[in-house]
């Protein structure tokens, strides 16, 4: 069986955003018993897998991190989403090392705790962490979103 939100039959396809967003239109526009029809046809599991699927994460190319740093890593945007200014917790010898979304190493800046800038202005727009970490094993993380 099809209808305007497309396929009905077993009412196991998959929601996307398209077919909830003609449900809202067609409640918006009072013919609402036509979506609430459709929407009380739907299998128990189907629910669960929507009210699921808001608290999953799955992170892509990088792994839970946590900092061993009281003080985090400062990450400053300058100019026009390509640079920042990264200041580091305390004075001493840092390595901070610049990772993609997914989890390439796309530059290494050594400093002696001096703020350093990272000009991501060559790089794809996206999520970039700043890994830095310093001999004594303190390790910190910040995001960037490059627009």
């Amino acid at each position: 069986m099809e209808d305007a939100y497309g396929p009905t039959a077993n009412m196991s396809f998959e929601l996307t955003k398209p077919f909830l967003d003609r449900i809202r239109a067609d409640v918006a526009e009072g013919r609402d018993s036509h979506a609430q029809s459709l929407l009380s046809e739907l299998h128990p599991a189907d629910i669960a897998a929507i009210i699921a699927s808001f608290s999953t994460i799955s992170p892509v190319g990088t792994t839970e991190w946590q900092t061993d740093a009281a003080d985090p890593l400062v990450v400053v945007p300058l100019v026009q989403g390509t640079q920042w200014s990264v200041r580091f917790p305390d004075r001493g010898e840092w390595q901070l090392s610049i990772v993609d979304a997914i989890g390439r190493t796309i530059g290494t800046h050594n400093s002696n705790g001096a703020p350093l800038l990272v000009d991501l202005g060559s790089q794809a727009s996206g999520m970039y962490v700043p890994r830095a970490s310093e001999p004594g094993g303190m390790v910190c993380f910040a995001k960037i979103i490059r627009p």
